[in-house]
Order: C-alpha cells, then structure tokens, then sequence
C-alpha cells in the first residue's frame, strides 16, 4: 500500500471518527426531544432543541460530503450514501414532530411568548397540512415517459442544492431500470459521471422528434372502440386527451395548430418503409445532425431507391430474355473476326462512341448524379459496372461483395489523372484469342482457291483460309503426305 492511500485511508477513518461524535450528539438531543414532546408548555425549549438539531444536522451533511469526496466509487461509497440518507429521513421525521407540537400551541401562548411576527409567520407556515410522502416514479426506457419522470426527477433531487452529484446519481440509479438502466450500466457512481449520465438519458430516450413521433403513431393505431359503454368509451377519451396533452406540452398542440400535416405523414409513412430502407434514413439524419424530418427529403430519398430497385429489376428481366433466347453455348462457333468484333464492342463509350469506357468518358463524368442515373437506364447498362450485356443481379463485382453500385452513381467524380491510368490499365489487359460469337444460321468464311505444288512435282487444288486471326493455312494431313507439301 502506497503513502498516498494510506493517507486517504486515514482521513477518511478521521472523518468517520468525526461524524460519529456528531450523531451521537444529535441522539442524545432526540432523546430530551422526546421527553419534551410528551408535555405541555415546553414551547421555548423545544423550539431550541430543533435549532440545535439542524446545526447538527448541517455539520454532519459537511462531514458526509467530505467522505463521499474521497472515497472511490463501489459497493462501500454506495452504503456510506445509503446510510447518509437514513440518517437525512430520520431528522425529517424529527422536525415534522416538532412543527405538529408547536401547531398544537394555542395562539395566546405563542403571543406571551414574547416572539416576533416573523416568529408567529413561521409557526403558521408550519402549522399547515402536511405533505404526503412523495416515491419518484419508475422509468424502463419508454421515450413516452421520459418527460414525465425527468420533470418530477429534476423537481425532487436535480434542483437541490443540498445533495451532491454522487448522491444523486445513486438516486438516479434507483429510479431506473431496463433499458434505461443498461443504458448507463457501464458508468461508475461518481460525481464526473453524473452529468455525462443525464446526457446519455436524455439523447437516447429524451429526442423531441422521437417523442412526438411515438405519440403521432400512438394516435394512429389506437384500437376502435366497438362497445357503447361509457366505460369504454372513457377509456378511449382519456387515452386520446393523454396523448393530445403530451404534443401540446412539448409544443405541438393539434389544438392551435403547431402539429402540421406533413409532420403526421411523416411519423406514418416512415412506419410503412421496409426495415433496411429506414434504418438507412434515421442513419443519414444523424450523420447531417438534423433535429426534425422533412417529407420532401424522405421523399426523395424513397424516390432514389426506388431507381436503384428498379435499375436491378429491369437488369434481371434483360438477362433473363437475354438467356431464353440464346443457343447452347457448347455449339457456339469460334473466329477471330469474332473476336475482333467483341474486343471493339468492349471499348466503344455508348455514349460518345470513342475507344474508351463509359466510366472514362469526359462527356459521362460532366452529369450530375441524377443525369448519370437516367442515362444508365436508357442504354441498358449495369449500375455496378456500367458495361451492357448483363443485369446489376449477375454482376460478377456484385457477387463478389464489392460495391452496391458505381462509384460515379454515387456522386464522385474522378480525376483527369484517375482516368488516364484507369485507361491505360484497360487497353493493356486485352489479350488476342479466340472468343465466340452465336447467331442463327451457318457462318460464312473468307477463302480463296489456290493450287499447291510439291516437291516431286505432283500439285493438287486447295482451299485457303483467309481470316483475320489466322496466323497459318490448313490443310489436309493426307494432301501434305501424297505431294509432298510440308
């Protein structure tokens, strides 16, 4: 053990020490109290035992505070509080004692007694009805109570100025649980962490828009009342007031009209979206830090998506005609003239029609995203890779996880640079082969018709073959062994 916890294990023995002295006093001062309370007449001495008892009571809340203060947070800081507020109920219920047996004085008494009308005041206020215990409520999380418990919570412990933040914060802990309580589970009782707490409250459960949204949809999907009964029927009102009640204090009142329409739509329409398509909203709402919705953004938003999807549907209907239709593809015939024409199909810009592609066309990357979007759809292309003859469905960048759609769908626009090695590393990945190439009838070849001699003299017709890729003529094995021919 270092010299520094031992010296604050030390003080706080002192400390203890200290307020143990004072509670003993204030025992002993109960004690004559009780014995006073059971006669008449003993006006003056009782008024100065309970001056006596708040002095005491005050030192011992310094006392206490002081410990609270140098304690770390855990089990033991939590029993010194709950044992500090034992203490704290105890007096109370000392003083009320007191102000009941000075309001049974008669007035004639407390006029001899030679007191100030500040005195007499003070003994009236005292004589009043007093007030019921007051339990703070219960919250789990609900967004649609948090209003509540938050103004009754700020009213009886957040505003005193007698209790510390550690003090509150074990009050605050008390008062909640579910949801609300695992919310900040992971923060110690300490006096930094109360406000961080309260924080982390009203963000989560405390949001204007939410709230107003639940009690919107609330309103909605209230049950119909089917009975006549005016037990039924009070039920439904009070339900309906409650709500009504809740939007005009958070001041939304469809009363004078601070609840618009578009509001209401809003909190209704957000219901009927799929899942993934509103957790990406609410996602992009807290990204822009907006406090409110607006229909009009929600709207286009919805709109976006809905191209996307149907960018997808109509991809897979084009590939799906697109396989119908199509011969066997071990039947396919291969040329190089084939080729060729697939190679140079693969370069061309549908757009501009140079020998590039449309992701690397100058023309394509001026748009702005909408224009992106509607020309993507004319031409038929595929909205991952923006190349024709597939659906964004059958994309080999899609199955591969990669990217939802093109980067230049997305908004971003590349750099002249970008697009100049995007470019050179294109051209230089094509490689001459064969490719096929189908259609419906046989495929015609260019030839020509040639005699070939051989060496001992003897010479026969032969065709020879004159496409594009052909680097060597064919012949019969039986012609090059009968002539001679290598």
């Amino acid at each position: 053990m270092d010299s520094e916890t031992m010296d604050v294990t030390s003080e706080i023995r002192n400390l203890r020490k200290s307020r143990g002295g004072l509670r003993s006093r204030l025992c002993i001062l109960q004690r004559e109290l009780s014995g006073l309370l059971l006669e008449e007449g003993k006006r003056e001495e009782v008024e100065e035992i309970q001056r006596a008892i708040a002095d005491y009571a005050t030192r011992i809340r310094s006392v206490q505070e002081r410990i609270e203060a140098v304690m770390e947070s855990g089990d033991d800081l939590e029993k010194e509080i709950e044992d500090a507020m034992a203490l704290e109920a105890l007096i109370r219920a000392t003083q009320v004692e007191i102000k009941r047996y000075l309001s049974r004085l008669p007035i004639e008494e407390k006029e001899q007694s030679g007191k100030s009308v500040l005195t007499v005041s003070s003994n009236a206020e005292a004589s009043k009805p007093l007030l019921p215990k007051w339990e703070l409520p219960k919250f789990d999380g609900n967004v649609l109570d948090f209003t509540a418990f938050w103004d009754q919570f700020e009213a009886a412990v957040h505003s005193r100025n007698d209790v510390s933040d550690v003090t509150r914060f074990v009050y605050l802990r008390a008062a909640l649980a579910g949801n609300a309580l695992e919310a900040i589970s992971g923060y110690s009782v300490t006096a930094a962490n109360y406000p961080i707490v309260i924080e982390v409250l009203k963000n989560r459960f405390g949001k204007p828009r939410v709230i107003i949204e639940r009690h919107i949809l609330a309103l909605v999907q209230m049950e119909r009342c089917e009975s006549t009964s005016a037990q039924q029927l009070r039920k439904l009102h009070d339900s309906f007031v409650q709500h009504v009640r809740a939007l005009a204090a958070l001041k939304k009142d469809p009363l004078k009209g601070q609840l618009s329409v578009a509001e209401i739509l809003m909190a209704i329409c957000k219901q009927k979206l799929p899942t993934p398509v509103r957790k990406r909203w609410e996602g992009k709402l807290t990204e822009n830090g907006q406090q409110e919705d607006d229909l009009n953004a929600l709207l286009r938003y919805i709109e976006s998506c809905l191209e996307i999807e149907e960018c997808l549907i109509e991809g897979s209907a084009r590939e799906r005609r697109k396989e119908k239709n199509s011969y066997n593809r071990n039947g396919q015939l291969s040329t190089a003239s084939a080729l060729h024409a697939s190679v140079a199909d693969h370069q061309k810009c549908v757009l501009c029609h140079g020998n590039h592609k449309i992701a690397e066309c100058n023309d394509f990357t001026a748009m702005n995203v909408k224009s992106r979007w509607r020309f993507t759809k004319s031409a038929q292309l595929c909205f991952i890779c923006l190349q024709a003859g597939h659906s964004a469905a059958n994309c080999k960048e899609r199955k591969t996880g990669n990217k939802e759609c093109h980067e230049l769908l997305r908004g971003k626009t590349p750099s002249d640079r970008e697009r100049s090695i995007r470019r050179s590393a294109n051209e230089d990945a094509f490689q001459v082969g064969m490719a096929k190439a189908s259609c419906n009838s046989l495929i015609g070849l260019q030839i020509v018709l040639a005699k070939a001699h051989g060496p001992n003299g003897l010479s026969c017709k032969v065709t020879c073959l004159l496409d594009a890729g052909l680097c060597v003529r064919h012949r019969p094995r039986t012609q090059r062994g009968s002539y001679g021919a290598d």
